[in-house]
């Protein structure tokens, strides 16, 4: 595995993702460690051509809700459960191919399962082969983790 390149495929595919899909600016935060990402559930979804591997999206409350208010343009109050988590879902659906297709190239057919939304991180196997990634998006940190298995 490239670090460089899973660096970089990781940074482009959210800065795509988020600005194309919700219309959120984002930035690379390097102090993943340091710094505190507050979450409630986490997204996760995986994959298994052209690599073997899943990316987890860590998003506090604030987060969800300017993405989700962005995509709908309606307000967080007036949406259904369903629709939000369709929308976040969907969001992380597009983040992973974006992902897979800026790493791995674009000619590349690639296969994923379903996203879903889990309740804890435990609930995810191989997190010890994850690598982490922080950004801001509009003064709200959110983590991206990724796994990929050589």
């Amino acid at each position: 595995m490239d670090n460089d390149k899973l660096k970089d495929a990781v940074l482009k595919a959210v800065n795509l993702t988020f600005m194309d899909m919700a219309l959120v600016d984002t930035m690379y935060h390097e102090s993943c460690e340091t710094d505190v990402v507050e979450f409630s559930h986490i997204l996760h979804i995986g994959f298994k051509a052209p690599a073997d591997g899943s990316m987890i999206l860590f998003l506090p409350t604030a987060c969800k809700r300017m993405i989700v208010e962005n995509v709908y343009g309606s307000d967080w109050a007036e949406l259904s459960a369903d629709e939000i988590d369709d929308c976040l879902l969907e969001l992380l659906s597009v983040l992973a191919g974006n992902f897979l297709t800026m790493y791995c190239g674009k000619e590349t057919m690639y296969n994923m399962s379903f996203p879903e939304i889990l309740f804890d991180e435990s609930e995810v196997s191989g997190r010890a082969e994850q690598t982490e990634f922080c950004f801001d998006a509009e003064d709200v940190l959110f983590k991206v983790a990724i796994a990929l298995k050589d």
